[in-house]
């Protein structure tokens, strides 16, 4: 029904490029218009200079037991690090009885480097960012990839897997790997080195601009 409604509709918008590709390879041949996604203003907001500290805090967010999230991936590639000041805090809701979880849990119960957190509360999502050294997003798809743009909007490098689906305006400046994350020096340089390039390129995701978008894409489908 999802497939037939799209092939029949004389316009689509789209969140992503990635999107609007997959459109078409279902046959589509209508207009297709990308209007990305938008984050507050408060992500925006000019984040607390860092400090190079003793202990190194990467972070995930995002439901720990979807498959597509890969979370598992991600957390057997972090167990590779030898480095015992780094850490992995992996935030976001789950079943505790689903298999995905299970699996999770017994993988992180083998290194206590890295810690279960539970759900991200909204009003704490800013500092959890912010506490971050790197957003490690392990994900195989995303449609936009909407942490991976509020990660960057607070200066915090992303770290994602090469293979991964995930739209080039929104992956363009995230760090990429095969099965091994690069040494927490390396990890710590780069968002030294382009904490403000990130912020400026996460800006242009703003909520102001994807409403203009979204304004001018009616206008011009009317």
């Amino acid at each position: 029904l999802y497939v037939k409604s799209i092939l029949n509709s004389d316009v689509v918008i789209a969140t992503s490029s990635l999107v609007k590709e997959d459109v078409k390879k279902l046959g589509y041949e209508g207009k297709i218009f990308i209007v990305n996604p938008g984050i507050s203003k408060e992500f925006l907001t000019t984040p607390i200079k860092r400090e190079r500290k003793s202990i190194v805090k990467l972070g995930y967010i995002g439901r720990l037991d979807s498959e597509r999230k890969n979370v598992i991936r991600g957390v057997r590639v972090f167990k590779k690090l030898r480095e015992n000041n780094a850490r992995f805090e992996l935030w976001g809701s789950y079943d505790p009885n689903s298999e995905i979880f299970k699996e999770i849990k017994k993988e992180v119960e083998e290194d206590p480097r890295i810690k279960i957190m539970g759900p991200a509360p909204d009003d704490k999502l800013i500092e959890i960012y912010d506490s971050f050294d790197a957003l490690f997003f392990p994900t195989k798809e995303e449609g936009f990839g909407l942490p991976i743009v509020e990660a960057q909007a607070r200066g915090v490098p992303v770290i994602v897997f090469k293979d991964a689906r995930i739209p080039q305006e929104v992956c363009e400046l995230c760090l990429k790997i095969d099965d091994e994350l690069p040494s927490l020096d390396d990890i710590l340089s780069f968002g030294e080195k382009y904490g403000e390039k990130l912020r400026e390129k996460a800006s242009k995701f703003s909520l102001e601009n994807f409403i203009k978008e979204m304004v001018t894409t009616y206008n011009n489908i009317m």
